[in-house]
């Protein structure tokens, strides 16, 4: 790369010097041309063209380059002929309507060698940008041969102003009127009512579907047929908590009315014949007389008079032991009758039905906790259960339901003999 460059730089000044000599040494045109004419040793021009001859006016004769280089040496440069200058006429001359002097122009033309031009037009149109004006190149829209046309662009009608009565707060243009013969009937827009209703309603429970007839005894004051219809629910698994406890609180209430209380909604009253006590009316009704005692408020047995209406209720009684809650439920009729909280020990833990069999007062003097015993529906005495009271010291049994004192006292005097118990886990 060394030695490259240098021989580079030689040979470019190598060329500008060769450039240079060749400017210098070549003769201007100009130079050589008046040399020519002087060697040639030619007599100068001389034209007589008189006072008032205008020179532009007169033909120059022609040159002839034979002529006027005879017996002259060749000259250097060869231009070829030259060509005649053109015919020349006199212009007219025109008038100026400022001054009246007439101007004599300094070349005429030669209009017979030019072609005729169009005369300017006497109006020459103006560009005119104005909206209302076409534009170039648009197309008509209509096509001859099929009779059709470009239908005019539509154009967005403007909404109608707002009256004084649309400018109240959160008012708002009406919709269009839909027309008659397209609106939906009235069953068709219930039933478009109900099915969105439908689809954005949460899933009703089976409870929530019967609640309305429930509701509906309720507002006529047929508090029994309210009682039976709710007393299906108690117990049912499919209940939420917030529904077990709604049905659990008014079967309470429905059943202190229809049951307990002296009015006569279960069975009509019952008159006391001149040969009964409370103890035969009981026995007619299958229920213990001491239920019949504290509902008509009869102090004994023997403190009826003949004539007498009692409230009374047709037993038997049963239980229904739920293991998993601990609760016992009385039921009567297929009616809610109340219920209990226990503890199950043993068998009772377990599935069964039984049946009370005895109904045992205190064995010993100041013990006031009475219990009734169980045995299998089916029969076969050897298994037994105790309904009683939290602990008891007589006979061993298979297992127990233990209440306690004050409900063992009520559950005494409620169940019967032949009641039938229920176990369920």
């Amino acid at each position: 790369m060394s030695a490259i460059r240098p021989l580079a730089t030689i040979a470019a000044l190598m060329v500008l010097g060769y450039f240079l000599w060749t400017r210098i040494n070549t003769p201007t045109l100009e130079a050589t041309t008046e040399g020519q004419f002087a060697s040639a040793d030619l007599p100068p021009l001389s034209l007589d063209l008189g006072e008032n001859a205008n020179p532009m006016e007169s033909n120059a004769p022609p040159f002839n380059p034979t002529d006027s280089t005879a017996g002259a040496p060749p000259a250097e440069f060869d231009f070829g002929p030259t060509p005649e200058p053109p015919a020349t006429t006199a212009a007219a001359p025109r008038e100026e309507p400022a001054t009246g002097s007439q101007i004599t122009p300094l070349v005429a033309a030669d209009t017979a060698a030019m072609p005729d031009l169009p005369p300017l037009p006497a109006n020459v149109p103006t560009a005119d940008y104005s909206s209302d004006s076409p534009a170039a190149n648009t197309v008509s829209g209509r096509v001859p041969s099929l009779g059709t046309e470009v239908p005019a662009p539509t154009t967005t009608e403007p909404l109608p102003p707002l009256s004084e009565s649309d400018m109240v707060a959160g008012a708002m243009p009406q919709a269009p009127v839909v027309p008659e013969e397209f609106a939906p009937t009235a069953p068709e827009q219930e039933s478009m009512r109900m099915g969105v209703e439908e689809e954005f309603a949460p899933p009703a429970s089976a409870f929530a579907s019967a609640r309305p007839a429930i509701d509906a005894a309720l507002q006529r004051g047929e508090l029994e047929r309210a009682h039976v219809l709710l007393s299906g629910w108690y117990g049912d698994r499919s209940l939420t908590p917030e529904e077990r406890e709604e049905v659990e609180t008014l079967l309470s209430q429905l059943a202190g009315s229809v049951v307990y209380s002296p009015e006569h909604r279960l069975e009509s009253p019952h008159t006391v014949q001149p040969d009964e006590t409370l103890e035969t009316i009981a026995q007619k009704y299958d229920v213990p007389w001491q239920l019949l005692a504290k509902i008509n408020g009869v102090p004994s047995p023997s403190a009826v008079t003949p004539g007498q209406e009692l409230k009374v209720v047709r037993g038997p009684f049963s239980a229904v032991v739920d293991v998993e809650r601990q609760q016992l439920a009385l039921m009567v009729a297929d009616r809610y009758a109340g219920k209990f909280s226990v503890k199950t020990e043993g068998q009772a833990t377990s599935d069964g039905e039984w049946v009370v069999t005895q109904k045992q007062m205190p064995q010993s003097y100041g013990s006031t906790s009475k219990q009734m015993m169980l045995e299998p529906a089916g029969g076969g005495g050897a298994t037994a259960l105790m309904l009683g009271p939290p602990s008891d010291a007589t006979s061993a049994t298979d297992g127990a339901i233990r209440v306690g004192p004050s409900d063992q006292e009520d559950l005494f005097d409620i169940l019967s003999i032949g009641s039938r118990v229920i176990i369920r886990r």
